[in-house]
């Protein structure tokens, strides 16, 4: 069985790459808005970090890749909670951690850009 990419979804994944890389601003932070809150994202990578705010809660130890699989990163919470890589991480209140399941960023986050709000799948 073959899978198959509709133009639909395809056109999904294409804004969501093409949106979260273009939402950085020039100190390297991607800002959103969720629940009508502006707060700092991460869309959890290998690639290297640049965002200082996830260094620093590596650093800090409060961030850390699963030692039995390398695609989940544990945080610091109340719950032991996981993201997986393609996840978003928000810094919330400048210390509390939450995900964004890529399956639902399009209805959570509203990306900030310099030039204009918008929101994945416009």
């Amino acid at each position: 069985m073959k899978f198959q990419l509709t133009f639909d979804k395809f056109i999904h994944f294409a804004k969501i790459s093409l949106l979260t890389s273009s939402c950085v601003t020039e100190g390297g932070v991607m800002q959103a808005k969720y629940r009508g809150q502006l707060v700092e994202v991460w869309k959890i990578s290998h690639r290297p970090i640049h965002e200082r705010w996830v260094r620093h809660a590596f650093e800090q130890g409060r961030l850390s890749w699963n030692e039995w699989n390398k695609n989940v990163l544990n945080f610091e919470s109340i719950s032991g909670d996981l993201a997986l890589v393609g996840d978003f991480l928000i810094q919330k209140d400048g210390r509390r951690f939450h995900v964004v399941s890529r399956e639902n960023v399009q209805r959570d986050l509203i990306f900030m850009d310099t030039e204009a709000n918008f929101k994945i799948g416009d």
